[in-house]
């Protein structure tokens, strides 16, 4: 063995400076007596002399990018042995060695995940400029998904790779994968990539949310809801939905969870049908489904259980007759849960026998008692109310939205009447001489009200468009609360507008004998249809405010949003 070598075998760092500095080529020298070809480097950095391998680098770098005669560097042998120091050594040279491949194809991170040589693999991960399918699939089936993360944050583009086959023998994104095989870590990791691959199907044309349901994981199905909600509208090739393909495997807490969960969204889903025209209930029968999930779908009414898809087949025919609990599940698809306490009150009175003692073994076989049935009948009849005083509510609300959008195109009515008023003043204006464009009644005591009344009209109008314009309330009460104050203002507007008419044809009437009762018949007119209004009015608020304070305190709890709104639930109106 040459000098060098033996002193590098001997970690003897003084004798291996002072070979250096007699020939400075020996550092060039590699290893005879193995047939690995070996050089300083190599040895140094397989043993794990941290100093010799530091000086070596910092006498000769190039020789990190020496080889063997397997095609290994001193970086492969040092990430196969694990030493963090020297990696880091290696790497501080800035020569591109990490993607280097041995004549096995493999680069240092191949090496430092099969020696789980974890945190040499974190930094060889971090540096190197190619890394590929092989080295991801090995950092994900060495359990190391935090590098994995750092090599789909640097290579999104593998993650798109269609190189994993799943249990179904398709051939499937690594999203597939990691659905599959139920990685709650992976799965974020890569929908935290925001590379659309939640789109992507597989050669079977599920997507990963499919498979995530079909193995029924509900902790990467609230992942999905949190970042990709809009991928629970997607449906397989044969038209199922994320409800069919939960019913089909017999998930009830995934269906549910789905169910409860995506909101308005989960209504339309569950009303879809497959291509055979089979309902979610359909399926769910057809595979024997547990009796909790049947008794769930048929309890919320989520489908018509007289539902027929397209062979003509209700959801209980394709009940099959071996299913365990066949009867119980039968009479539930024909009849619905709700209905089995009025099967016990007819059978008591038909057959007080065995029948009674029927229904009552069903009753004991799901779990529940008739009280149970009778107290979740009044819950239904209570959600059925709380459901009609919301649409009440809603209803109230675009009323409130409504009136605001009449309030100010009547005050912009009034504003642009007032302007035209201003503008030509009735009576007319002087044509010449010093007093031209001056009204020519301009010194009567009609034309002075006409002139205050029209301008309190405009300006009180104008205040009112730019109120509206300028606040929009999004809730209820501020909404009213703003339409009462403007609605005050527009009564004053109208009110004074109404004035200036009054005065306006005061000045325009002729005072002949032939037409003095002209004005008079005006005012009465006018006077009379206000008056009638007006009576209307008062007479329609007192009655709302009687019914306010005397039907109030009979609203259930839930149903009192609005005192007014409780009052006014048979009128469908009040005033303000």
């Amino acid at each position: 063995m040459q000098p060098i070598f033996h002193a590098i075998l001997k970690n003897d760092l003084p004798a291996f400076l002072e070979l250096v500095e007699e020939s400075e080529s020996s550092l060039e020298e590699r290893n005879e007596e193995e047939r690995l070809n070996n050089t300083v480097l190599h040895m140094a950095a397989k043993l794990g002399h941290q100093e010799l391998v530091s000086k070596i680098v910092e006498l000769r770098p190039s020789l990190v990018c020496s080889r063997n005669t397997y095609g290994n560097t001193p970086l492969h042998l040092a990430a196969v042995l694990g030493d963090v120091n020297i990696v880091v050594r290696m790497l501080e040279t800035g020569l591109e060695v990490c993607s280097a491949r041995n004549i096995n194809n493999h680069t240092p991170l191949h090496l430092a995940f099969r020696s789980d040589s974890i945190e040499a693999a974190r930094l060889l991960a971090e540096k190197t400029q190619s890394i590929g399918l092989g080295e991801l699939n090995l950092a994900i089936s060495s359990g190391s998904t935090s590098i994995a993360g750092i090599i789909l944050d640097r290579f999104p583009d593998l993650a798109r790779e269609e190189a994993w086959v799943i249990e179904d023998g398709s051939q499937s994104t690594l999203l597939h994968h990691a659905c599959d095989k139920e990685d709650f870590e992976l799965t974020s990791i890569l929908l935290g990539l925001d590379q659309g691959l939640e789109e992507a199907l597989n050669t079977n044309g599920l997507s990963p949310l499919h498979l995530a349901v079909v193995r029924g994981s509900v902790v990467i199905l609230e992942e999905f809801l949190d970042k990709v909600p809009l991928s629970f509208s997607s449906i397989t090739p044969s038209k199922e939905t994320v409800f069919h393909l939960a019913a089909r495997n017999k998930n009830m807490d995934a269906f549910v969870f789905m169910a409860e969960s995506l909101g308005i969204n989960s209504q339309i889903l569950l009303q879809q049908t497959d291509e055979s025209g089979n309902t979610v209930l359909h399926i769910a029968a057809s595979v024997a489904c547990d009796a909790p999930l049947i008794r769930y779908i048929v309890g919320k009414n989520i489908v018509d259980i007289m539902y027929k898809n397209k062979m003509g087949f209700e959801a209980f025919q394709l009940l099959p007759r071996e299913a365990q609990d066949f009867e119980l599940l039968s009479r539930w698809l024909r009849f619905g849960t709700d209905t089995l306490q009025e099967l016990d009150s007819e059978n008591n009175v038909e057959h007080e026998g065995s029948q009674e003692i029927e229904v009552i073994r069903l009753l004991r076989l799901i779990g529940i008692n008739t009280s149970e049935i009778a107290e979740r009948k009044r819950s239904k009849e209570q959600e059925v109310e709380r459901g009609r005083q919301s649409l009440e509510y809603e209803m109230h609300i675009e009323a409130l939205q409504n009136a605001r959008n009449t309030i100010a195109i009547v005050a912009v009515l009034i504003a642009s009447v007032a302007y035209a008023g201003g503008i030509n003043p009735p009576g007319g204006v002087y044509q010449d001489g010093p007093w031209r464009g001056k009204s020519l009644v301009g010194k009567t005591t009609a034309f002075k009200v006409f002139a205050i009344c029209n301008n309190i009209a405009l300006f009180t109008s104008l205040c009112i468009v730019i109120l509206l314009v300028s606040i929009i309330p999004y809730k209820r009460k501020p909404l009213k609360k703003l339409l009462v104050a403007t609605h005050r203002m527009m009564w004053v507007s109208v009110g004074f507008m109404a004035t200036a008419y009054i005065a306006a044809s005061w000045v325009t009437i002729p005072h002949y004998d032939g037409t003095r009762w002209l004005f008079p018949a005006i005012i009465a007119v006018a006077g009379g249809a206000l008056t009638v209004l007006f009576s209307y009015l008062g007479v329609e608020t007192i009655g709302h405010w009687f019914k306010k304070m005397n039907r109030v305190g009979d609203i259930p709890s839930f149903a009192r949003t609005s005192s007014d709104l409780a009052a006014s639930g048979k009128s469908g109106y009040f005033t303000y």
